[in-house]
């Protein structure tokens, strides 16, 4: 099952009923959140890329993993790129989808001359993130804190291209 491009449209459907069902916040296309916290604006008008992979083994072919990126600021003067929204149908994870997805986004990450993948991934998601070789950096965010965000805790994580 590979990754294809896929639109904000497609994605945006799979996050509103899946991934952040009942969100309050809007749900953009782009992030303004910066690495280690903090908000720049700029970074929604960096071009986003969306992923999809499709399975047919039910009949008519379905998404079962969803995935978007954008570049994501400098960390330490390095391009970084922000990768967000992974979502994996719960019956295909362990396959290879999220492996698959996160692929496609290096590949755009490399394109756009970004050295550094970094996303702000939920505390039960983490072990897929470390699978994909991505450290956890610092502390959760949200345990003590409920309005730190609406499906934490998170944390920051990173990996090096």
């Amino acid at each position: 099952m590979k990754a294809e491009s896929s639109s904000f449209t497609e994605v945006q459907a799979i996050w509103a009923n899946e991934l952040w069902a009942g969100r309050k916040s809007p749900i953009e296309s782009n992030s303004a959140m910066r690495w280690l916290g903090g908000i720049d604006m700029a970074l929604m008008d960096s071009p986003a890329s969306f992923w999809v992979v499709r399975s047919s083994t039910a009949g008519a072919p379905v998404i079962v993993g969803v995935l978007s990126g954008h570049f994501g600021g400098l960390i330490d003067s390095v391009r970084s790129y922000r990768t967000r929204g992974l979502w994996v149908h719960s019956d295909f994870r362990g396959q290879g989808v999220a492996r698959n997805l996160m692929q496609a986004a290096v590949e755009q990450a490399k394109h756009e001359n970004c050295e550094i993948l970094w996303t702000f991934p939920r505390q039960s998601s983490m072990p897929a993130y470390e699978k994909l070789g991505f450290i956890k950096v610092g502390d959760w965010i949200g345990v003590n804190d409920p309005g730190a965000g609406e499906f934490g805790p998170n944390c920051y994580a990173r990996k090096t291209l």
